[in-house]
């Protein structure tokens, strides 16, 4: 069983037509039928994959083969799930671990034709050409031509809702020229609180937990083009996945991605580009992968080098709905819970920029929160809602 969880009730996926029970029955069903129409799998892959889609409906959790690399720490991390339903075992657990099967199932880990080729990069590549990559840019552009303290407001909204691109740039730009109203969607906002601490503590180390590859991380980068070019962050560092995880997150490939698609845009987008090279020339801008991003473990459980590393940052940016449920624990908690309070426990001052895509929710007001459940059902996972939270 998962170590050290909050004094909550964990979300699991045994209640038939909630949100954990949708994922593991309905999505995960679908990411698999995608992956095999995607891929020229060779007939192992097929049935490997084939048989993990039998296993999370009507089989019981299988461990990893005896020569997977991290064999030992799954066995470790899901202790107590091995055996039993998947239904039965704790959401956020069961999610990791069916991502890291189908990367067995995959052979991601095997030398071999398919050793280390991502199976969702085309999922992820998809978003990063055509028209929506022409106007995201555009509308980027936009911002990063506002004074510095608008612009903060600005970038820090694309970023976080940057892998809507329809609505998150725009709502960037609406708060920045006065139009709060656009921003309507927030239901917990402390994004002024946050622009404060990043102008007050100027120039600060900041660390960016990088959440969605594509569009998303390209606003997350021209934001920390914004931070080191008006003298808000001494030094920046960027945390990525170091291999596949869930479907659309960043890894350094993708960062690379990222980089040549600002370095072909035209200015002043080229221009972001080329000083963000700069700054990873300089040391100005680290990019760093680690082991945990991609483990099912909540942030209680931190390793001490990277608790060392949030311990000396003046702020920690934590990106998405996955960093949102391990910071806060993946658990049905009561209306009157406080961000602050949960997350007291994290090593140094942190904000969550989070659209809402799971159930997990603290720090909202309660009233509104009863107002939100009466009149828009899915709230809490339809991705048209979000959080900005500081724990100072």
């Amino acid at each position: 069983m998962p170590r050290n969880l909050p004094d909550a009730p964990v979300i699991r996926s045994n209640v038939e037509g909630s949100f954990a029970w949708e994922v593991l029955h309905r999505r995960h069903h679908l990411l698999i039928d995608h992956l095999l129409e995607l891929h020229p799998y060779p007939n192992d892959i097929r049935h490997r994959l084939t048989r993990l889609r039998r296993e999370i409906t009507d089989g019981v959790v299988d461990r990893l083969p005896n020569a997977a690399h991290d064999r030992a720490a799954w066995d470790m991390w899901g202790d107590g799930c091995f055996e039993q339903p998947w239904q039965d075992a704790p959401s956020l657990w069961a999610e990791s671990y069916f991502h890291r099967r189908v990367l067995e199932a995959v052979a991601f880990f095997r030398p071999g034709g398919w050793f280390y080729i991502d199976p969702f990069a085309p999922i992820k590549e998809a978003g990063l050409s055509g028209d929506p990559l022409v106007a995201g840019l555009r509308a980027l552009a936009e911002l990063i031509r506002l004074p510095a303290s608008d612009g903060t407001l600005a970038l820090l909204l694309a970023s976080l809702w940057g892998n809507r691109l329809d609505l998150g740039f725009r709502l960037g730009l609406d708060a920045a020229t006065g139009r709060r109203d656009a921003a309507g969607q927030l239901v917990a906002d402390d994004t002024s609180t946050i622009c404060d601490l990043l102008h007050g503590a100027a120039p600060g180390r900041i660390v960016l937990v990088a959440d969605n590859a594509g569009h998303e991380l390209l606003a997350d980068l021209v934001l920390v083009d914004h931070l080191l070019r008006h003298d808000l962050a001494s030094h920046v560092t960027l945390q990525l996945k170091p291999y596949p995880h869930f479907v659309s997150d960043a890894m350094p490939a993708d960062m690379m991605t990222c980089l040549r698609v600002l370095g072909e845009a035209r200015t002043p987008m080229g221009e972001v580009g080329h000083r963000l090279r700069e700054a990873i020339r300089s040391e100005q801008l680290t990019l760093t992968s680690h082991w945990f991003f991609c483990s099912p473990e909540s942030f209680h459980n931190l390793p001490d080098d990277l608790a060392a590393v949030y311990a000396g940052a003046d702020l920690t940016i934590l990106k998405g709905d996955l960093n949102y449920r391990r910071l806060v624990g993946d658990c049905h908690w009561a209306p009157d819970v406080g961000f602050p309070a949960v997350a007291a426990y994290f090593p140094g001052p942190v904000a969550a920029l989070r659209v809402h895509k799971s159930e997990v929710v603290v720090g909202v007001d309660p009233a509104r929160r009863a107002r939100l459940t009466a009149e828009h059902v899915g709230w809490r996972v339809n991705g048209e809602y979000a959080t900005a939270q500081l724990r100072a």
